[in-house]
């Protein structure tokens, strides 16, 4: 019960200063529209697929196949080996090489961070997508890496051959920022200040609205309430303009 109520009085509370929600909301929202739109870069990527092939992956599969089914040794085992390759990929020795040989002179370990490699449902077929503010730079080391991993698991993984499934593309349209997604957080995050907002000014009033503030603060019984001053000024006021009149009305007849 004690919930309901608290819920119902913040619902109250916000009602009574919507206008503070409102305007959190719109402002957070529209800037961060705003630095989306004009302070992120656009960002492009540019994807390709390699298919590795290992003789070594027959081995692994009949071992396998000695305790478990045919179907989920074949799981296995290309799980393992798209985990090998990829940390292949991803090692200082070929990302120095990808940086050489791409001519673009990007540090390796960018390099890393700017490049995604994922499995394709449990295959040998690795997507590789490299994601970097020039569309022609994020093709050309996409292009790279997929051409260089020709040579360079082979010469890790002995008995491996990679072949390129789609070379990568040339982007043409930037994948992000999302607009959308960075004003909509900007919205949620607007109204969730507006709210604290909205509380911190409600918490931080100590002055007493009703005799319920009163009971709540001191809890002591109420006995009775004097009526406020101002109703009382009013109601006197116009008793004592009413007999003006009168009287007045009074002497205009006393006089005619």
């Amino acid at each position: 019960m004690n919930r309901e109520i608290n819920v119902i009085e913040l619902a109250l509370l916000a009602l009574k200063r919507v206008w503070i929600i409102v305007v959190t909301t719109f402002l957070i929202g529209g800037i961060a529209f705003t630095y989306s739109y004009y302070y992120l870069s656009p960002q492009y990527i540019s994807k390709g697929m390699i298919y590795v092939d290992n003789s070594t992956m027959l081995s692994l599969q009949t071992e396998l196949a000695l305790t478990k089914d045919i179907q989920y040794a074949d799981m296995v085992a290309s799980q393992r080996l798209a985990t090998i390759y990829i940390e292949i990929l991803k090692s200082q020795t070929f990302l120095k090489m990808v940086s050489a040989q791409s001519g673009t002179n990007l540090n390796p370990d960018l390099i890393g961070q700017i490049m995604k490699i994922t499995e394709k449902n449990n295959t040998e077929i690795l997507e590789i997508a490299v994601t970097h503010t020039n569309p022609h730079v994020a093709s050309v080391i996409a292009e790279t890496i997929l051409e260089s991993s020709k040579t360079e698991i082979p010469r890790i993984f002995k008995g491996g051959s990679v072949e390129i499934i789609d070379n990568a593309n040339l982007p043409v349209r930037p994948s992000g920022p999302n607009h959308i997604k960075y004003t909509l957080i900007g919205i949620i995050m607007g109204m969730m200040l507006g709210f604290v907002l909205v509380i911190a000014i409600d918490l931080l009033d100590n002055r007493v609205k009703n005799q319920d503030d009163l009971i709540s603060k001191y809890k002591y019984p109420m006995l009775g309430s004097i009526p406020s001053l101002n109703s009382v000024k009013k109601v006197t006021k116009s008793k004592v303009y009413e007999s003006d009149d009168s009287n007045v009305n009074v002497l205009s007849q006393s006089v005619r």
